[in-house]
């Protein structure tokens, strides 16, 4: 049968057999699995399983727990965002949002409950600990509950915390402090009260000659035989400042809620939580340095241990140590250090029984950072990490550069361990964590996860290791272009074949160079977003109108996909956190943003102004061929398929270049002369710009909240908002297309006719009703598209006060505040004061609001200090505002510490302001006391003065003058002024 052809819709889509095959500029089709040659596979540069992350997410840190099945992290200052390991890509699965009080210095303050199974698509419920020990509680939804933990600790602050055990109504956590003690704390439930009680530091030290376990172990049979009484022979031993604890289930019937182990650089401890209902500190089973759990000799003691974990979480069989071991090399800062693995055979029914190493373990070279060495904590150097997958298989990640590190897998199935397999991670690891099973079951693992600075990446298999998952045949992407190779991934994805597209795009990256699957990935959106539907069978024979139409809405819902595909695969993971990964990405919603702005263009288009469009349409110079706006693939097309398409098609197909018609909407605009025509078109070309800039904002947010990590964080300003009016602020950055050099233009040539274009008759004389409801019609687009122009401005720089916004917005606000206040709208110029109230143009509010609404004013400076400071400022540094400075002192009973701050500068306000407060009851002693001050002050500002003699002159008068008049009657001759007056 032969086969169709297919454009890169049905490619997206997987809607044809996978044998399918050909290939052109505008529509393709694949080889057959069967014919298919060695081509592209294994070609010029090769990776060899090298791939990386992005570098876009947190400074906070990234925080992972088996037990819970979810992974979180802080965002800014008051978001916890929750992953799922049982799906680690895509979007955070839930937000919690932290009360303002609440300063939580770290995603380790942070610990999430453990949940039954049944509970996997349950919001998580977490508990934070602030700085001053403050707790907020979400029980499994978006609540917030506030506790003040009682007999919290003086003198220190949290380091971490971890989920301890949980009950119907009670919770008992782990809390790390400053200090490297730890302590329980108890969140209990009674009656519908809530309460938070911390419990005493648990022990350092246990008492020789006794067992600590004698009375919560009474229960365990065995306990204080052969190995319990011969630690009690020893000489106590002293846990040291714990850096991290790994929480353990407890046996049963052992009377312990949960055990503790407890890590440092040079020792490990194991404590038990008794079962008792209040907070009460742990008892410590026993402490064992390091040195001793792997046997050093004399020559190695020195050595730190950076992991302690068991096999399993239900019932562990054995325990994993990770450590780094001390070589002469290792003495100065940088240098290398030897890493090494080591199984510990244990059970927790042998609770006593400190772990013995049982066979050497493998060894790697692990690369200390730059500026720090062997000696200092283990947990400053990230040096090495590893996650144990369940009873035969562990993953070890080592440092061995800056921004890099080499992931192993163990085999654990041998008495011997052994190494297998390497995949290169190019990112900052804060951690490793095994993925459990779709079921959610934790001991089920089916690969590993990397905790990063900026997120939690799924790491593709190891060669040679696979887990969970059976190995798939992957041959039928050689011979393929890496275009053709990921359209055929995406269309497994989009088949809800997510495992399949994971391990081809891995393929992927393992095959060829990370460069080239990155022009790789741009290449294929320029194919699905200049698509021009000639070779795609849904549109045969289709009307051209109707065509355009939902061949755009195609466009859009299958860049999405495509989206979701390369966001769901670790594409940017293997990508790493190059600038041309960033730049990928934020063409990637571009693209979408672009799409939803032609989209508008169409509905305005089809409903209102066919023929308008058809003509400006006409008018877009040099259609198709410009190289400069233009993608190749557009450029390709339009060469190819010129004869066949119409001007609109070949527009409405090029989204690409869409802004282009923003130049002919300008144009369109100036070469209008007539008033009534003039009008119509500066109500047409500013709502058509208005809606294309919105358009294309509104599709960016949307794409930010559904991939939230997917572009760069947007920089904190220095200064944030002060207003509730203000926007809020961009969570993220894109692409600068909106305020392009063309998009510029076009709105500066439209800006400057929509001003000129309001009708004469509103602006002078006796103003016509009919004319000032034009007028009207006119202000209202005008600030919506000024309120657009400077949003796409704000959403390029993310900052209120950037150079680039302040002056555009101060241009915008001025012009369409003298229109206004020229065609005499009632309330002066609302809609320039709306604008400058939104993007928080302080010296335009007070100049408009202290005008026109002097209560608004009032209450803006009562409700932020913040902005009252930087308005009464401006209103200081103005003397033609200066009465506005007056009026505020006297009606808003402002503290006088804050008008003393504002006054420092400005001596003449300063005793303005004495002199007024002294009133009608004023006493004669009163007018001295302000007099004095006014000579005291205008002495020192003479003296200050070294530029303006005039103003030094005129200050030195008035400082003869105060300290005259304060003198008594007869003492004027013997109180001589400071500075010199001989001039009077």
């Amino acid at each position: 049968m032969a086969a169709r052809e297919a454009t890169a819709f049905e490619l997206l889509r997987g809607s044809r057999p996978a044998q399918q095959v050909s290939s052109s500029s505008a529509s393709w089709k694949f080889e057959s699995e069967a014919g298919a040659g060695a081509g592209a596979a294994g070609g010029a540069g090769a990776r060899g399983g090298e791939w990386s992350f992005q570098d876009s997410f947190t400074e906070r840190g990234v925080v992972a727990d088996r037990r819970s099945r979810f992974s979180w992290a802080l965002r800014g200052q008051q978001k916890v965002l929750y992953w799922s390991l049982v799906q680690p890509s895509g979007p955070p699965a839930f937000t919690h949002v932290l009360p303002e009080e609440l300063h939580v210095p770290s995603a380790l303050c942070v610990a999430v409950l453990p949940q039954s199974e049944g509970g996997l698509h349950r919001a998580p419920s977490t508990v934070a600990l602030g700085n001053d020990f403050q707790v907020a509680l979400f029980p499994g939804s978006e609540s917030c509950t506030c506790l003040r933990l009682e007999g919290a600790p003086v003198g220190v602050w949290p380091s971490y915390l971890a989920a301890g055990a949980t009950e119907t109504s009670r919770a008992w956590l782990v809390v790390g402090l400053s200090n490297g003690r730890l302590l329980t704390l108890l969140i209990a439930s009674n009656n519908g009260s809530m309460k938070a009680e911390a419990s005493a530091p648990w022990p350092t030290t246990r008492s020789s000659g006794s067992n600590p376990l004698k009375t919560i172990w009474s229960k365990v049979r065995g306990l204080g035989g052969a190995a319990a009484s011969a630690a009690a022979e020893g000489e106590a031993t002293s846990a040291p400042a714990s850096r991290s604890v790994q929480i353990l289930p407890a046996p049963p019937g052992s009377g312990a809620r949960f055990l503790a182990l407890s890590l440092s650089d040079s020792a490990a401890a194991l404590y038990a939580q008794p079962e008792s209902e209040s907070a009460s500190a742990a008892s410590l089973l026993w402490v064992a340095s390091t040195a001793s759990l792997i046997e050093a000799d004399a020559g190695r003691s020195d050595c730190r241990l950076l992991s302690l974990q068991p096999n399993k979480l239900s019932d562990p069989t054995s325990l994993l140590l990770l450590c780094s071991i001390h070589t002469e090399s290792t003495e100065g800062a940088g240098g290398e250090v030897e890493v090494s693995v080591t199984r510990l055979p244990w059970s927790r029914k042998a609770l006593t029984e400190i772990p013995m190493k049982s066979g050497a373990g493998p060894s790697v070279r692990a690369q200390m950072p730059p500026g720090t060495s062997f000696r200092d904590d283990a947990s400053k150097s990230n040096l090495a990490f590893l996650a144990p997958c369940g009873e035969n298989a562990a993953y070890l990640a080592a440092r061995a550069g800056d921004q890099e590190y080499h992931l192993k897998a163990v085999d654990l199935s041998q008495p011997g361990l052994a190494l297998v397999g390497e995949k290169v991670l190019r990112s900052a690891v804060l951690g490793l964590v095994a993925l459990p099973s779709s079921t959610g079951d934790v001991e089920s693992a089916t690969g590993v996860a990397a905790l990063t600075p900026h997120g939690l990446f799924e790491c593709p298999p190891v060669d040679g290791v696979v887990l969970g998952t059976a190995a798939r045949d992957l041959s039928y992407l050689q011979g393929l272009s890496i275009e053709e190779a990921l359209f055929r991934a995406s269309s497994h994805f989009l088949a809800h074949r997510q495992e399949d597209s994971r391990v081809a795009v891995s393929w992927i990256f393992d095959t060829y160079d990370a460069g080239d699957v990155l022009a790789g990935v741009k290449l294929c959106t320029e194919k699905l977003l200049d698509a021009d539907g000639m070779q795609d069978n849904r549109y045969l024979g289709v009307q051209a109108e109707v065509m355009t139409r939902h061949m755009l809405y195609d466009k859009s819902e299958d860049l999405e996909k495509w989206l979701s595909f390369l966001s769901a695969c670790g594409t940017w993971a293997h990508l790493g956190g190059r600038a041309e990964t960033t730049a990928l990405q934020q063409y990637l919603v571009e693209a979408l943003e672009r799409v939803a702005a032609t989209i508008q263009l169409r509905e305005l288009d089809d409903v209102v102004h066919t023929a308008v469009f058809q003509e400006l349409i006409s008018k877009i110079p040099d259609q198709g061929t410009s190289a400069s706006t233009t993608s190749a693939v557009a450029r390709s097309a339009a060469s190819s398929s010129s004869g066949a398409l119409s001007l609109r098609q070949r527009y409405y197909s090029q989204v690409s270049a869409c802004e282009r018609i923003l130049s002919s909407v300008a144009e369109y605009t100036a070469n209008q002369t007539g008033t009534a025509e003039n009008l119509q078109v500066n109500l047409f070309s500013n709502k058509t710009i208005a809606s294309f800039l919105e358009a294309a904002l509104d599709r960016r947010a949307q794409v930010m909240s559904k991939f939230p990590g997917l572009l760069p964080t947007a920089p904190r300003p220095s200064t944030g908002p002060c207003l509730a009016s203000s926007l809020p602020y961009p969570r993220a950055l894109g692409s600068e297309w909106l305020v392009a050099e063309g998009v510029t233009e076009a709105l500066e040539a439209l800006w400057k006719k929509t001003i000129e274009g309001v009708p004469a008759s509103a602006t002078t004389g006796e103003p016509l009703p009919l004319l000032q409801v034009q007028c009207a019609a006119v202000l209202d687009v005008a600030f919506r598209t000024a309120r657009a122009w400077v949003m796409c401005v704000y959403a390029s720089t993310a900052d209120l006060q950037h150079e680039r916004l302040v002056k555009l917005r101060a241009k915008l606000i001025s012009s369409l505040a003298s229109v206004e206040v020229a065609s005499g709208v009632p309330e002066g110029a609302p809609r320039a004061l709306q604008l400058a109230l939104e993007f928080e143009d302080v010296e335009a509010i007070v100049a408009l609001a202290g005008k026109y609404d002097v209560e608004r004013l009032d209450k803006l400076l009562q409700s932020s200090q913040s902005f009252r400071k930087r308005a009464l400022d401006f209103c200081i540094r103005q003397p033609q505002l200066r009465p506005l400075f007056f009026r505020a002192v006297r009606h808003l009973n402002l503290p006088k510490t804050e008008i003393a701050e504002l006054v420092e500068k400005y001596p003449l306000v300063a005793w303005t302001l004495e002199v007024h407060s002294l009133g009608q009851s004023a006493t004669h002693e009163d007018w001295l006391r302000v007099l004095g001050s006014i000579s005291a002050k205008a002495a020192a500002a003479a003296t200050e003065e070294t530029e303006n003699l005039v103003k030094r002159d005129a200050l030195a008068a008035l400082e003869a003058l105060a300290k005259r008049a304060a003198a008594p009657p007869g003492a004027g001759a013997k109180a001589p002024p400071t500075t010199d007056v001989a001039f009077l």
